[in-house]
C-alpha cells in the first residue's frame, strides 16, 4: 500500500510539471507572436532608424584659483557640430547644405572629415552661438547625420591679467603626438581634436587638471539624435589648482604697467610663493576658447613684440645697477675692503695705456663717498674702482650664491640668462677677458644678462638674510571634492654664506637709497612703513649711439634703455620683494619708484596695514 502511494504521488508531480511547463510556453508564445506579428511593423521601423552609438566622455577640466578663492579659470557651457559620415546619404550635399547655413567654407569641412571613420562622430564646429544652433535645428531634415552636443570650454575671468601665468586650450595635433612620443610620453586617452593644455599652468599641470575619460552607450536615430542612454558614464571631474597669486594684486599691477612693456613680479620674501606675476604685452587667453578667428590670431603673431613670450622668465637683460647691491655684498667680503673702501668720483674713470673712458651716469661726479653713499646714489665710477680691486672670479664667485646665471627652478621654460666668467669668453667669445670687461661687469653692463625671475629671488634673499628660495605658484592641489592630494612646502635651495652679516649692511644700504635725501629711488618713499630698493637703469647701445642727454623718442625702440627697480617692505620683517624691469622704456629706473611704492602699499593695506 505504501509502495503504491509513493508511486500515485509521483506521477501527480509529473503532470503538474508538466502543464507548468506548457504554461510557460504558451506565454512566451504569446509573446512572441505579440512582438513579431503585432508589432512587428513597429520595431522592424525602429531597429532600421535607431542604433547604438558609443559616444567617447571627457569629464569637466579642474578650475584654477587665486589665494583666496576667486576663479581664475572655470568652464563655461559650449555647443559642438557632428557630422557621422555613415548617417549621411549624400556626404557632399550635406555638407555643402552646412556650408551655407553656418557660412563656413566647404574646403574646411571636406578636410575635416579626411581619414575619419565613417561610424563615429567627427567634430566640425567648435563653439557655435545659438544662432547658429538654430539654424540647424531648422534644416535638420537637409543636414542627415549632423549632430550637435553640449560640452564644456574654457572661461578666463579678467584672463588679460594673467595669460602667461595660466595659459590656454588648444586641440591636440599630430605635432603634439609626435613630439611626445619621441619623448617618450605617450599621450594616453587624447585623440586628435581633443583639447589640451598650449602654454602655462594649463600645460604644466595637464594630469592634474584633465577630467577623466570614458565611453557611454546611446540609442540614437537614423539623424544621430539621443533617443536614451542606455550605460551612462560617471564622470570623474578634474582636479583644482590653489594658487599663491593674489588676483586683486594681479589686477592692480597689470593695470598700472598697462603702458609698458616688460614684467613685475611680486614674492614673498619668507616662503618664495609668487604673489603677482605678469608679462607685458598680453593677450586675451580667452580668443583660444571655441573658435580662434583669423583676425584674433594675426593680431598676435604679427606683433613685433611678441605677446606670446613670458617675459617674467624668459627675456633676458642686463641687470644695470640693481646688481650693486650684490656688488656691495662682495665687495664687503673682500679682503681690501677696509682700507679701500672711499673713492672720489669726477664723473669718469680712465684704464689702460690708450686711457679707455668709463664714464659715470652723473657727468661731473659724486666726489668723494663710501659704498653706502656709492649704493644709494648709484656712482658708477665707485663700482668701476671697486671692480678692479676685486676682480672677475670674485665677483663671479659671489654673484653665483645669489643664483645668477641658474635658473630658479619655477619652471622648465625659465631662461638661465647669463654670468658671464673668464672660463665662458674664452670658449664662446674665443677672446681673453679684458679689465674693461670686469668694470663694464661691475654696474651690471657687458655680457650680464638676467631674467625678472631671477632679479626677483636675490632680492628676496637679501630681504629675508640669505635664504635662495623656489619660487613657486601653486599652493595646493584639491580633487572635486575638496579633499587635498598636493600641498607645496617652501623649499630653501640654498644659504647665501655670510658669517659676518654683511647682508644687513646691504639692507640698510637699500633702506638709504629709498629714504635718504640723495637716494636715487626715493620716489618710492613710504609715509606708512618702511620701503627698500635699487634702481637700474640698464643700457642697451652704447653712450655714443644713444648721446647722453639725448631724448629717448628719438631713438629707435629697440636702442632704448631699460629700466629696473627692486624693493621689499617692510624693512624690519619683510612680507613682500618686488622686481618691475621696463623694456625699452628710455626712462631712468628711479622713474618707477613710486610705481613700486603703489604696488607694495596696495598689497600691505590688503595685509591690513602691517608697519615698522
Amino acid at each position: 500500500m505504501a509502495s503504491n502511494r509513493r508511486f500515485y504521488s509521483s506521477d501527480r508531480r509529473i503532470k503538474v510539471c508538466n502543464i507548468t511547463f506548457a504554461l510557460i510556453m504558451i506565454i512566451f508564445a504569446s509573446r512572441l507572436f505579440y512582438l513579431q506579428v503585432i508589432k512587428g511593423e513597429v520595431y522592424l521601423e525602429r531597429s532600421k532608424n535607431n542604433t547604438i552609438s558609443k559616444q567617447r566622455i571627457i569629464s569637466p577640466r579642474g578650475l584654477i584659483y587665486d589665494k583666496n578663492g576667486y576663479e581664475l579659470a572655470v568652464n563655461r557651457p559650449s555647443i559642438n557640430v557632428y557630422l557621422t559620415i555613415e548617417k549621411t546619404k549624400n556626404l557632399e550635399k550635406t555638407l555643402s547644405n552646412l556650408s551655407s547655413i553656418v557660412k563656413v567654407e566647404f574646403k574646411s569641412l571636406i578636410k575635416k572629415i579626411k581619414n575619419k571613420n565613417r561610424y563615429k562622430p567627427v567634430l566640425l564646429l567648435r563653439d557655435i552661438n545659438q544662432k547658429t544652433l538654430a539654424k540647424v535645428q531648422e534644416n535638420k531634415f537637409s543636414l542627415r547625420g549632423v549632430t550637435t552636443d553640449h560640452v564644456l570650454v574654457r572661461k578666463y575671468p579678467f584672463g588679460r591679467s594673467y595669460p602667461h601665468l595660466i595659459g590656454y586650450l588648444r586641440e591636440i595635433d599630430t605635432q603634439d603626438i609626435t613630439k611626445a612620443n619621441k619623448n617618450k610620453k605617450k599621450l594616453t586617452n587624447y585623440k586628435k581634436g581633443n583639447l589640451i593644455g598650449k602654454e602655462g599652468l594649463e600645460k604644466t599641470h595637464e594630469r592634474f587638471l584633465r577630467g577623466g575619460v570614458g565611453i557611454e552607450r546611446r540609442e540614437v536615430d537614423a539623424h544621430g539624435r539621443i533617443k536614451r542612454i542606455i550605460s551612462p558614464f560617471q564622470q570623474k571631474p578634474g582636479n583644482n589648482l590653489h594658487l599663491t597669486i593674489d588676483l586683486k594684486l594681479q589686477r592692480k599691477v597689470s593695470e598700472l604697467f598697462s603702458a609698458y612693456e616688460g614684467s613685475i613680479i611680486a614674492l614673498n620674501p619668507n616662503s618664495g610663493a609668487i604673489l603677482s606675476m605678469i608679462s607685458h604685452p598680453n593677450y586675451d587667453p580667452n580668443i583660444f576658447s571655441g573658435k580662434l578667428s583669423k583676425k584674433n590670431w594675426n593680431s598676435i603673431i604679427s606683433n613685433d613684440s611678441n605677446p606670446l613670450m613670458n617675459r617674467a622668465l624668459m627675456g633676458t637683460y642686463p641687470p644695470g645697477s640693481i646688481f650693486k647691491s650684490i656688488m656691495a655684498f662682495a665687495f664687503l667680503s673682500h679682503p681690501e675692503f677696509k682700507e679701500k673702501n672711499e673713492f672720489y668720483c669726477n664723473g669718469k674713470i680712465n684704464i689702460g695705456k690708450r686711457k679707455q673712458t668709463f664714464e659715470c651716469w652723473k657727468e661731473h661726479g659724486h666726489g668723494k663717498m663710501g659704498l653706502k653713499d656709492a649704493i644709494a646714489q648709484s656712482c658708477d665710477v665707485y663700482f668701476y674702482k671697486a671692480g678692479k680691486i676685486m676682480g672677475i672670479d670674485h665677483i663671479a664667485k659671489y654673484a653665483s650664491q645669489f643664483g645668477l646665471g641658474k635658473k630658479t627652478g619655477l619652471s622648465k621654460i625659465e631662461n638661465s640668462g647669463l654670468l658671464p666668467t673668464k672660463v665662458w669668453k674664452k670658449k664662446v667669445e674665443r677672446e681673453r677677458w679684458y679689465l674693461g670687461d670686469t668694470l663694464n661687469m661691475s654696474i651690471g653692463q657687458g655680457y650680464h644678462k638676467m631674467t625678472p625671475i631671477q632679479a626677483a629671488s636675490f632680492t628676496s634673499a637679501i630681504a629675508n638674510g640669505g635664504k635662495i628660495y623656489q619660487p613657486y605658484i601653486v599652493e595646493k592641489i584639491t580633487n572635486s571634492s575638496g579633499k587635498q592630494i598636493f600641498k607645496q612646502k617652501p623649499v630653501i635651495r640654498k644659504r647665501i654664506h655670510d658669517e659676518n652679516r654683511f647682508l644687513e649692511k646691504v639692507r640698510t644700504f637699500l633702506k638709504e637709497t629709498v629714504n635718504g635725501p640723495k637716494g636715487t629711488g626715493k620716489k618710492a618713499k613710504s609715509n606708512s612703513f618702511i620701503i627698500s630698493g635699487k634702481t637700474g637703469t640698464a643700457q642697451v647701445a652704447k653712450l655714443e649711439i644713444t648721446g647722453r642727454k639725448r631724448n629717448p623718442e628719438e631713438l629707435a625702440k629697440k636702442r632704448r634703455d631699460h629700466s629696473w627697480f627692486i624693493a621689499f617692505a617692510p624693512f624690519k620683517k619683510p612680507k613682500i620683494a618686488l622686481v618691475i624691469l621696463a623694456e625699452n622704456s628710455g626712462l631712468q629706473g628711479s622713474y618707477f619708484g613710486s610705481m613700486a611704492k603703489e604696488i607694495i602699499e596696495f598689497y600691505m593695506k590688503e595685509k591690513r596695514g602691517i608697519r615698522n
